[in-house]
């Protein structure tokens, strides 16, 4: 196991403050070995856990991922391999009925039996609030970094840590995605101030720099967003990304196709695949402070691997929990009831429909908007149980109506639209209302046709809505929203709400009505 070093820093804590303390850290790094030396390094890296303790079915395999057999790979390579650095690059919440129940409890213990070394916090972490992340943060055995985003007022999370193993010094911190005051509820995020990474980094690697053996950046943003952090900071040694699906093998700066293995590579950037499916795995010969040969690919966690007894007994203990309180049966589904993340981002889909139309029965408004990214799973036909309903909406957000005008109105699906490229959690399902657009358009021109309950959309009339907590305070880029009349949050969860919507119809056979149309 390696040793590690960190600096706590009050969220607030300008970047000319924190390079004042790094002057302790040059101290210490007096002690580092002497330069020259060739050290292998292995670097294993997971990503996007999402809650994903049990293992989970894909369209071509079952029983992919879990804890259990994530961590039989991972003592795998612990046996073959002589120094090894286990990272997560953050998202370890929501996604499943167990985590929206547990709230990554039982994902930080089974990360602890691992020996994870280091995880930087995503958007999701910050979920539950500031107050559940720092319990998440005591939970832990390694440290949860978060160099991006820090806390006003308070303390959050250490901005770096540094791991010394097989005699080299490595410097981690990490990077968040500039829109996160889109993707973290606006109440949250209001405790907490943003770092820009480039800024940051250089920050860090201009105060530490010479005094560590190698920098990695433990990020949780886009590919043009790590992109543009190898670029602007060469010093970075590896940059290791979350946030979006992976991809196998070794990429630069300079872009092109992934590549299995490069000799004396610029910054590399790496990025497993979602929800431990893989675990990624980087090998770097190391030397005089440069990286002479790296190699990359993803070690895949199938049915196949043998689970960890230890990781196997609390996981099954934690499920056993929640088997006894989501077996439920609230209702049926006479149809496959579509969740998938790629069509309620892009497209309509009868579970978006669905949901929307729990919210605008429940609010009695003329139209509900829900954004794709708050539907996490789809729902099969038969039986509709507690833990179906936790699983696909994971979220705490509660029911809010308001009054908007028709032109705000298409100011918000013009938002809702506006990033469908990139798949964007905003994409709206609707109910009470159509609309058609045309995806070659400028963005904040794309939607060419609103009808509200069969009617053309009239800019000047106001028109009352239903939506979630999270969008209503401009979550997502919703800023429109908080612009609206008569705002009332009810304070009844949109999971009590489809609950009782469902339990009411008892066999539900949604489907799709032509409410989005795409050119």
């Amino acid at each position: 196991m390696s040793r590690s070093l960190s600096v706590l820093e009050k969220g607030a804590l300008p970047m000319r403050r924190l390079l004042a303390v790094l002057v302790v850290m040059l101290v210490l790094a007096a002690t580092a070995t002497a330069q020259g030396q060739a050290v292998q390094l292995t670097i294993l890296y997971t990503s996007e856990h999402h809650g994903n303790l049990l293992p989970f079915d894909t369209p071509t395999a079952k029983g992919v991922g879990g804890m259990a057999a994530r961590a039989t790979v991972v003592a795998q390579v612990r046996q073959a391999a002589s120094n090894v650095l286990l990272l997560d690059s953050g998202d370890i919440l929501v996604g499943t009925a167990m985590s929206t129940i547990f709230r990554g409890e039982p994902d930080v213990l089974a990360m602890n039996l691992i020996g994870y070394d280091a995880m930087a916090a995503g958007n999701h972490e910050f979920d539950y609030g500031l107050d559940h992340f720092a319990r998440l943060r005591g939970l832990a055995k390694f440290p949860i970094i978060s160099t991006s985003l820090r806390g006003r007022g308070r303390e959050v999370a250490p901005i770096f840590v540094i791991k010394q193993l097989g005699g080299l010094r490595v410097l981690i911190f990490s990077g968040l995605d500039d829109a996160y005051a889109d993707i973290i509820h606006p109440a949250i995020a209001a405790g907490l101030e943003y770092f820009d990474p480039i800024g940051s980094a250089r920050g860090l690697v201009n105060g530490l720099g010479r005094s560590v053996d190698l920098i990695i950046a433990l990020t949780h943003m886009t590919d043009a967003q790590d992109l543009a952090l190898a670029r602007a900071v060469p010093q970075i040694h590896a940059v290791i990304g979350g946030h979006v699906e992976g991809y196998d093998g070794i990429l630069t700066a300079a872009g092109g196709r992934p590549v299995e293995t490069m000799d004396n590579p610029p910054t590399i950037l790496v990025r497993t695949h979602r929800q431990g499916a893989t675990v990624g795995r980087l090998d770097l010969l190391v030397e005089g402070g440069r990286v002479r040969r790296a190699s990359a690919r993803n070690l895949p966690v199938t049915s196949q691997v043998t689970p960890d007894p230890k990781v196997a007994d609390l996981v099954k203990d934690y499920e056993s929990r929640l088997r006894a309180r989501f077996a439920e049966v609230i209702g049926r589904t006479a149809v496959l009831l579509d969740g998938e993340r790629a069509n309620v981002r892009s497209r309509e889909t009868n579970l978006g429909n669905l949901i929307a139309d729990a919210l605008r029965e429940f609010a009695r408004t003329d139209v509900a908007i829900v954004n794709g990214g708050n539907i996490r799973s789809s729902i099969n036909e038969g039986p509709i149980t507690l833990a179906d309903v936790f699983r696909v909406l994971a979220f705490d957000n509660t029911v809010v109506t308001l009054q908007l005008t028709g032109a705000q109105l298409r100011e918000a699906l013009e938002n809702g639209v506006s990033q469908v490229e990139e798949g964007s959690g905003r994409f709206p399902q609707v109910s009470g209302m159509s609309y058609v657009y045309e995806r070659a358009r400028p963005r904040g021109q794309r939607v060419v046709d609103v009808r509200v309950g069969g009617q053309p959309l009239d800019p000047a009339r106001l028109y009352s809505m239903a939506t979630n907590d999270f969008l209503a305070d401009g979550g997502d880029g919703y800023a429109v929203f908080k612009a609206g009349r008569q705002r009332r949050d009810t304070q009844v969860d949109m999971r009590d709400v489809f609950i009782e919507y469902v339990r009411r119809v008892g066999t539900v056979s949604a489907r799709l009505e032509g409410r989005i149309t795409a050119r």
